[in-house]
């Protein structure tokens, strides 16, 4: 059986070094050797800082995929043109009384 694990780095965390320590304590607490996808929550702050973290554990292979959840259109712009690796998933919320267009 496999299981697709999904995990979100919440503002607070937004820095090189915050985003590192987040995921290894994830893989801690779950006890597995990688995340599937991990997703910068509502980017705001050092998003860059935290988005570099994120490219490292991805380089390394505990991470699969990085994406964003919730984000703003120019900072969806400005994140894809500074990094080496672009957002595989842009998770947007919708809902009944919260559609975007």
């Amino acid at each position: 059986m496999k299981v697709e694990i999904k995990c979100y780095i919440w503002i607070q965390d937004f820095s090189f070094e915050g985003a590192q320590e987040v995921t290894k304590r994830s893989l801690d607490t779950l006890g597995f050797d990688y995340i599937d996808l991990m997703l910068l929550h509502e980017p705001m702050v050092d998003y860059i800082g935290a988005w570099r973290g994120l490219e490292k554990l991805y380089k390394e292979g505990k991470i699969k995929s990085i994406g964003i959840a919730t984000c703003y259109p120019h900072i969806l712009v400005d994140i894809c043109e500074t990094v080496h690796i672009k957002p595989i998933i842009n998770q947007i919320e919708m809902r009944p009384f919260f559609q975007q267009r």
